[in-house]
């Protein structure tokens, strides 16, 4: 049955190479985490927090309430970054008694954030959505605003370039720039054009070329969650071009065995990211040196797959549990 991007499937069903595209996302930002070689990190850093947030995009349901999606999103992404945040903090004091840097750290203030850096990204997208979820009512959801919105949040994430805001108000601009191309995409039917395999691959190839000179050679290694982006130009290309050759390879992999590991891991991508800087930290303690940092390919991803298989047989334990209010904070 032919799949289409249509606010059934996507709020009803779950379609299947968007699963297979989260499922590679975290891959990547497990991996990237782990200090991979610095060509290969590069390119990872380039488009992996861009890919989520056009993801992110291209699934929102325009037509929902602002209250049905506020009340949706402090459920899945607030009270999961609350819990997460104040975890850490707790765990950070337990071992610096340093409450100052503690309470900075929790309510961001700065841009500075806890150990558990990964969670940034849930409190961000919480943002993200609810300010397009606003914008999309006042303008009535009309194409040509929205276009106009794209080239304020393009010129605004340049502004704020380099600048580490209190409550990472500055990751916002660039963050609804990638969220709102995709949700343009969906709202331009993405999915009949991802049915054309000879202008995939031909895109594919190009999306690759553009990556490789632009988010590797010329631009270097940014850094989202600090907002360094180098030549904000060059960032912008890396980002849409590691976006599109991920796509297209979810896409390829849809009917392939892999494809259903990827899925699994696509559906528990929050637990992913919020607890792998914990097995990362017992990796060291088990080590007795700081065996997270060490720069090493085929180490990362040895480390990348057995990180991702032990928070996946968490996610399945607490699957089994009753507690709904578990479940949410652990996002299973």
């Amino acid at each position: 049955m032919e799949k289409k991007i249509d606010n059934n499937n996507l709020n009803g069903n779950r379609v299947a190479w968007i699963d297979i595209a989260k499922g590679i996302g975290i891959f990547f930002v497990t991996f990237g985490h782990l200090s991979p070689a610095l060509p290969l990190e590069t390119h990872i850093y380039s488009f992996h927090m861009f890919f989520f947030f056009f993801l992110s995009g291209l699934c929102h349901d325009n037509c929902k309430t602002i209250g049905t999606i506020v009340k949706t999103r402090v459920t899945r992404l607030l009270i999961p970054f609350l819990f997460w945040n104040f975890l850490s903090n707790l765990i950070a004091y337990y071992f610096t008694r340093d409450l100052t840097d503690c309470i900075q750290c929790f309510f961001m203030i700065s841009g500075k954030i806890c150990w558990d850096a990964p969670i940034w990204f849930l409190w961000v997208l919480f943002l993200t959505e609810i300010s397009f979820s606003v914008i999309i009512k006042l303008t009535r959801n009309k194409l040509q605003i929205n276009l106009l919105f794209l080239l304020f949040f393009l010129v605004t994430g340049f502004l704020c370039e380099n600048l580490r805001i209190t409550l990472f108000l500055g990751i916002v601009p660039v963050a609804l720039f990638f969220f709102t191309l995709g949700n343009l995409s969906r709202q331009l039917s993405l999915q009949q054009y991802l049915k054309k395999t000879s202008m995939l691959t031909i895109l594919l190839i190009v999306s690759m070329a553009l990556n490789l000179i632009f988010g590797i050679y010329f631009n270097g290694r940014i850094s989202v969650i600090n907002c360094e982006y180098h030549n904000y130009v060059f960032c912008l290309i890396g980002g849409v071009s590691g976006i599109i050759i991920y796509v297209i390879i979810s896409v390829f992999l849809e009917n392939i065995k892999l494809s259903a590991f990827l899925s699994l891991m696509g559906r528990n991508t929050l637990l992913l990211m919020c607890l792998q800087y914990y097995v990362f930290n017992f990796y060291n303690y088990l080590a007795n040196y700081d065996i997270w940092h060490q720069r090493g390919t085929l180490t990362a991803l040895v480390l990348a797959l057995i990180t991702i298989l032990l928070i996946l047989l968490i996610s399945f334990l607490l699957r089994k549990t009753n507690n709904k209010q578990l479940k949410i904070m652990f996002g299973v």
